[in-house]
């Protein structure tokens, strides 16, 4: 179909990658969406103007132009946009697996604070939980709003979506976040 070739498309061209690790300007987040589906399980809405970029390692994002960067080392980091990603876990529960994860980012981001606890959430038509953090990002050097959404999954493991955006921009970005949020559908088979 001619939306399965623009998706082999996308992935062939990563997006914006600048190696000089500055981002130029990033637009708003549209206001019409496309539907994705980054995994067989997996189906949702994001705004008209992402586009994947930095498949790989287990997770996906999806980013406005200018709003990902890939360095010279190969490491690459985003300012705006959502990444989602699943988590093996051993077991736990989902706060204590989100707790995890968290410990996880924050180890490679030293400057990571949470504001809030979690929130309830549903994701999907699942329990899952919400919250926000602040972090300085890596490629700007600026204050930027972390928001983490968390559910399980049939198999046990943890299914995140974390979205970033500069602090300054954090109240259009939450709310697409939340958008984002309510669009899943999982197809892996649990209720």
């Amino acid at each position: 179909s001619a939306q399965v070739a623009q998706r082999q498309q996308q992935r062939r061209q990563p997006g914006p990658v600048a190696t000089s690790g500055s981002v130029g300007a990033v637009q708003a987040p549209s206001g019409q969406w496309q539907t994705v589906q980054p995994a067989d399980f997996l189906r949702l809405s994001v705004p008209a103007n992402w586009r994947e970029a930095g498949n790989g390692g287990g997770s996906v994002m999806y980013v406005p132009d200018g709003g990902y960067v890939q360095g010279e080392d190969g490491q690459s980091a985003f300012t705006h946009g959502l990444e989602l990603g699943v988590l093996r876990t051993d077991g736990g529960s989902l706060q204590q697996n989100t707790d995890r994860l968290l410990q996880a980012f924050a180890r490679t981001n030293p400057e990571l604070r949470r504001q809030r606890g979690y929130a309830r959430t549903n994701i999907g038509g699942r329990n899952g939980l919400v919250t926000t953090l602040t972090n300085v990002s890596e490629v700007s050097g600026e204050r930027e709003v972390v928001s983490v959404a968390t559910t399980t999954l049939s198999d046990g493991s943890l299914l995140y979506l974390l979205g970033v955006a500069p602090s300054d921009e954090a109240s259009i970005y939450v709310d697409t976040f939340g958008r984002v949020r309510q669009s899943v559908q999982l197809m892996d088979g649990a209720r």
